[in-house]
């Protein structure tokens, strides 16, 4: 990384920090070929540090996490039990983050079971649905440069399209304009954590009228 830095501030700043950024992608791609992660567990407890070690029961508000076992394929719903293994579950991006072991399961991101898990909200009882839609937008490739950026760009395709569908079933929807971000770009997270929030606010007017009318299934 001090390469990286110091190659940065010798060959014009920002302008090559998307390379290098590319650069420390493909590398990171190249250790998961011998480790089931880029992220080890060890900096992954670092990570998540800030969530306590809780019962997710005892949260003041409901709270439900989504994640997918890889064993079965199945969509499995924390609602119960430690609240830092749920979200690390639940958070745990295929290949970047290493599986979470729970009871019989070995899990990872819910977005490959259930981007949008709408169904879990209406059977935990909510009468109207807020959600948010992160990839709301298939970006044109500009290029198809090899078989990787095929499967990577069919991947894209059927999650846009389960997420819309999946989208279908809520009341209401924030869409952050974070459509020139990727996913793998953890150094922007101040800048995508502002944008959620304007997006959150510029929808509130809108949100308040839709609360105050009469509302029926």
């Amino acid at each position: 990384m001090d390469f990286f830095n110091r190659s940065r501030s010798k060959t014009g700043g920002v302008r090559n920090e998307h390379l290098w950024s590319k650069i420390r992608l493909r590398i990171s791609f190249l250790k998961t070929i011998k480790s089931p992660s880029i992220i080890s567990s060890r900096q992954t407890e670092k990570l998540f540090a800030f969530i306590p070690h809780i019962p997710i029961e005892e949260l003041a508000i409901p709270f439900s996490a989504i994640a997918t076992d890889i064993i079965s394929g199945e969509e499995i719903v924390l609602d119960r039990g430690d609240l830092k293994t749920a979200v690390k579950a639940s958070a745990a991006i295929p290949g970047v983050f290493p599986p979470v072991q729970l009871d019989n399961y070995l899990l990872l991101d819910g977005g490959a079971s259930d981007s949008i898990p709408v169904h879990v909200v209406k059977q935990r009882g909510a009468d109207f649905i807020i959600a948010v839609d992160v990839p709301h937008c298939i970006r044109k490739m500009k290029k198809i440069s090899n078989a990787l950026s095929i499967i990577h760009r069919i991947d894209d395709i059927t999650t846009f399209h389960l997420t819309q569908e999946r989208l279908a079933g809520s009341d209401f929807i924030i869409q952050p304009t974070v459509r020139d971000i990727n996913w793998y770009e953890f150094d922007r997270a101040d800048e995508i954590i502002k944008l959620g929030e304007k997006a959150a606010e510029q929808a509130l007017s809108h949100l308040y009228k839709l609360l105050a009318e009469p509302f029926t299934k």
